[in-house]
């Protein structure tokens, strides 16, 4: 049997909060986009894509030898953005602030784990057409600077990613404690 999968970071309630708060806005642009559930926001460490349940548990037994020599850190969860480009908007997103750090980690994954991983940030919504670019880009742009908050990032999660019609299912299959 095959599992889809992904390494991600879970959000703290007070952000998912503060985050709802800009969806809400996001809702009322000129756009049409799917926006992310508030028990599916996350930041992806490294997305490991469709394999074999055997695979899964090395990908446990890895991540559960590499992530302890990792401390704990912070991450700040600043700016809104566009993916890839404000001249072609397919994902609005909020930048991860995190001294390169999820980076590091994904590096290091990468030489034992089989996947895939990009510049950190936090989905909102992807975009599926947009009727009006400047005005959205406008919002982008007076967003910039926004401040959602920090945490401290103390594990990082395997999860089970179910896709359905009526959008993705994430199932948490295994935790990995920072520093221990």
């Amino acid at each position: 049997m095959t599992i889809r999968c992904f390494l991600g970071i879970e959000i703290p309630e007070e952000i998912k909060e503060k985050i709802e708060d800009l969806q809400k806005q996001i809702r009322n642009l000129p756009l049409k986009a799917k926006l992310v559930e508030r028990e599916n926001l996350h930041i992806t460490v490294m997305f490991i894509g469709e394999v074999h349940e055997d695979y899964v548990k090395h990908v446990s037994e890895k991540c559960k030898e590499l992530l302890k020599k990792y401390e704990p850190f912070e991450i700040d969860v600043k700016g809104l953005q566009a993916i890839p480009t404000n001249n072609f908007i397919r994902v609005l997103a909020l930048k991860v602030h995190d001294n390169n750090k999820i980076t590091e980690i994904s590096k290091d994954l990468a030489k034992h784990i089989k996947g895939t991983f990009h510049q950190p940030h936090l989905t909102l919504a992807r975009v599926k057409s947009i009727s009006n670019k400047d005005q959205v880009v406008k919002f982008i742009t007076s967003h910039e600077g926004l401040h959602v908050g920090r945490f401290l990032v103390s594990s990082i999660k395997l999860f089970q990613s179910k896709l359905t019609p009526n959008g993705p299912i994430y199932k948490t299959l295994d935790k990995f404690t920072l520093g221990r």
